[in-house]
């Protein structure tokens, strides 16, 4: 195997080890769910057909740039979050709908005091939800999808399926917030859809994913 595939392996080991400590010291499952994006793509590609996984778009190439893309994006996300809750006040609805759905924000602000929950939630976001969400849907169903189908379909299709795993929370807190978090995913799942066939790689909508979905923390 190639380093990035050992590196790849190697951050799904501490992915398990995180959420094992996780289940046995909070007593949720939630994470566990969430683990099934990266044992997917790992079986499948790295184990079943024995690819490297720069064929999921998990490569160190242009390491530093595609690093700053990201936090670039992370950046224009943050500011459209901000406008967001300047405009609209969305701070209680999102608090209530991070509580209804169980949400990982709750046990780390719960057991954790600031800055620790901050650095928790980061770290779960980092090597278990944002890791697993872009490793499954950008660099195993995209990139399925770009071998059968036109680019423009590709993106489209795998921002859909993205969104869709969002659609529960319409069921668990019925409402606009709700479904501006659906529709949201789409949109974002788009632009790092975009970014992946720009750049062949998945770090700059991990990352970009990772500070925003931890910048988010603020507003609960």
């Amino acid at each position: 195997m190639d380093r990035d595939t050992w590196i790849f392996m190697g951050l799904v080991v501490l992915a398990l080890i995180f959420v094992s400590i996780v289940y046995f010291s909070f007593s949720t499952s939630i994470p566990i769910g969430t683990l099934v994006f990266l044992l997917i793509p790992l079986i499948w590609n790295c184990i079943v057909k024995r690819r490297s996984a720069k064929y999921l778009g998990f490569v160190f190439d242009d390491f530093f740039r595609n690093v700053g893309l990201g936090i670039l994006i992370a950046f224009a996300l943050v500011i459209f979050m901000i406008i967001i809750e300047l405009n609209f006040q969305v701070e209680s609805s999102v608090r209530e709908l991070m509580l209804r759905s169980k949400s990982p924000v709750f046990i780390f602000f719960e057991s954790f005091s600031f800055p620790e929950s901050v650095l928790m939630f980061f770290m779960y976001n980092f090597l278990v939800q944002t890791f697993g969400e872009e490793v499954f849907f950008r660099g195993f169903i995209l990139r399925g999808l770009l071998n059968r189908v036109k680019k423009h379909f590709a993106i489209i299709i795998s921002s859909l399926l993205f969104g869709a795993v969002h659609l529960p929370l319409l069921f668990i807190a019925p409402g606009l917030v709700s479904l501006f978090f659906v529709i949201n995913s789409v949109l974002i799942g788009i632009i790092f859809a975009y970014i992946f066939v720009k750049r062949k790689s998945l770090i700059p909508s991990w990352i970009a994913h990772t500070i925003a979905n931890t910048f988010a923390l603020i507003f609960i």
